[in-house]
């Protein structure tokens, strides 16, 4: 690339994204609905969603992932990244209702009890996000921004001696973490 002028830089830049968007078609904002809707089998999907997450299109993404969850609403996995997504969205509400489906096909999953707690805390519901962030927290003890969840969940309630062990365990969890104050 030495020699070349900005002008030769970008148009070979420019003649690298055509060749691109020809080999593997056009990943536009406008075809966000239509491509999805296209794709019938979740192989196919899958395929598609991994374009959408290579071309950084998270709005194509996100609709691939809520399509694939609905194809396999059997599957806790497929649950839990549209509860991601949706918790992503700032969708609490919907968020809660797919993860708790995710819980109830497998009990507890450390991994979607620590995306539930937060959405029931920002809900307002912090007995719950108590609850189900204490549960993961059993089974992933050194799980530092769990801890720190708890503890401003814990700070919401009003329970401060609570949120002052929360802090102090998360602190130990992460030495290099700042100091705390009383």
């Amino acid at each position: 690339m030495k020699g070349l002028s900005i002008f030769q830089r970008k148009g070979l830049f420019w003649l690298g994204v055509s060749a691109l968007l020809i080999w593997h078609g056009p990943l536009s904002a406008a075809e966000n609905v239509s491509a999805p809707e296209l794709a019938e089998d979740a192989g196919r999907l899958e395929h598609l969603g991994e374009r959408y997450r290579a071309a950084g299109d998270a709005a194509g993404l996100a609709t691939v992932e809520k399509k694939l969850a609905g194809m396999k609403a059997d599957r806790p996995s497929a649950l839990l990244a549209l509860g991601r997504l949706l918790r992503h969205e700032e969708k609490d509400a919907e968020a809660a209702q797919v993860l708790e489906q995710a819980l109830a096909l497998k009990p507890e999953d450390s991994e979607t009890e620590r995306e539930l707690g937060p959405v029931y805390s920002n809900l307002g519901q912090y007995e719950k996000a108590a609850r189900v962030m204490n549960d993961a927290l059993r089974q992933r003890p050194q799980d530092y921004g769990l801890t720190v969840d708890l503890a401003e969940c814990y700070l919401r309630m009003g329970r401060l001696e609570q949120a002052k062990a929360a802090f102090a365990q998360a602190k130990r969890i992460n030495g290099r973490w700042a100091r705390i104050r009383s």
